[in-house]
């Protein structure tokens, strides 16, 4: 049986969950340490993964490298999501703690390269 998993990102320090009952779950206090990565990327840190919409549990984990249960039994997540299934589909923008053991090459791809706009604007000649 499926079961949908939808989180959103409230701000830096909030996330709330919803289950396919419609019950709202919410986490207060999530600390992040830079801005949330945009979907199908991990932070910077490699502590967070940030979900595209309507991807499953064990696309994620794939993604990552790592087994599935290792993402659902991982305890952030089971606080803030409740039970995670291989086929819990998951809202854009769910941050998704990242387990200890994943594949770093995998990961590493996956790191959000961060612009530097500040100061540097884009100059065209006529």
């Amino acid at each position: 049986r499926s079961r949908e998993v939808r989180g959103i990102v409230v701000d830096g320090r909030s996330s709330v969950a919803t289950t396919e009952g419609g019950k709202k779950k919410t986490k207060k206090g999530l600390t992040v340490n830079e801005e949330p990565p945009d979907p199908g990327h991990v932070c910077g840190d490699v502590a967070f993964y940030c979900t595209i919409d309507n991807e499953t549990c064990g696309e994620v984990a794939r993604k990552l490298g790592c087994r599935w249960k290792e993402i659902a039994e991982e305890g952030q997540n089971k606080r803030r999501y409740g039970e995670i299934l291989y086929h819990s589909r998951f809202e854009e923008r769910t941050l998704l703690r990242i387990p200890a053991d994943y594949d770093e090459e995998k990961v590493r791809s996956l790191v959000q390269e961060k612009l530097s706009t500040e100061g540097e604007e884009s100059s065209e000649d006529d």
